[in-house]
């Protein structure tokens, strides 16, 4: 767009409404919001922050806090158990949304066991790769990045955990898993807790 030098523009060239400008640092969210309305402009300013022993994403429908949650007794449960366990945090279970969350997911097992899995967002319903979930911000298995021949199981009452124990993958399992053949052991549940908002405006 072609802007005069010698001649004020009727309006914003670049800011027709609204514009926000996100920032993420020291697992804080800062939103900066801009908008013109009737002769004035309005900045709002934003800070969004997580729980500790949490991380902040920004996903697309929302600003959600990740934390792995483990089991106290017995050290491995089913995935009722641990929707449980999120439910008690205040939040619900989830799953990857994209790159940074699977990248998180994968690196993040506190006692470096190598047949330790958790309890991920997904239960089946009737037919294959065709599940309910808890949380609605990370948009299905569309970012799942599945094990070789998964998911195993069609039908009712399979549920979906990460890693498989032969690498970084999500698969599937009988929901009222606990461990298999004293090698592996569900050991928890990945989490999306909800966060604080702090708005500050400036007219």
């Amino acid at each position: 767009m072609y802007i005069s030098s010698d001649v004020c523009p009727q309006s914003h060239p670049f800011l027709s409404s609204s514009v926000d400008f996100n920032r993420i640092s020291n697992n804080q969210l800062y939103t900066t919001s801009i908008s013109f309305d009737s002769g004035f402009y309005s900045l709002n300013y934003s800070i969004t922050s997580c729980p500790d022993n949490t991380k902040l994403f920004l996903r697309e429908t929302a600003t959600v806090c990740i934390a792995l949650f483990l089991f106290e007794q017995p050290l491995c449960n089913t995935q009722l158990e641990g929707s449980g366990l999120c439910k008690n945090n205040n939040g619900t279970l989830t799953g990857p949304a994209n790159t940074q969350t699977k990248l998180f997911f994968n690196t993040s097992n506190p006692e470096k066991f190598l047949y330790l899995m958790y309890w991920i967002d997904g239960i089946s319903l009737a037919g294959k790769k065709n599940y309910e979930f808890e949380d609605p911000t990370h948009n299905g298995t569309a970012n799942y990045k599945w094990a070789p021949n998964s998911p195993t199981f069609s039908g009712l009452g399979y549920c979906l955990y990460n890693p498989n124990p032969n690498g970084l993958y999500i698969s599937d399992d009988k929901c009222n898993s606990i461990s298999f053949q004293k090698a592996f052991c569900w050991r928890g549940a990945w989490c999306q807790l909800g966060n604080s908002f702090e708005i500050i405006k400036i007219t």
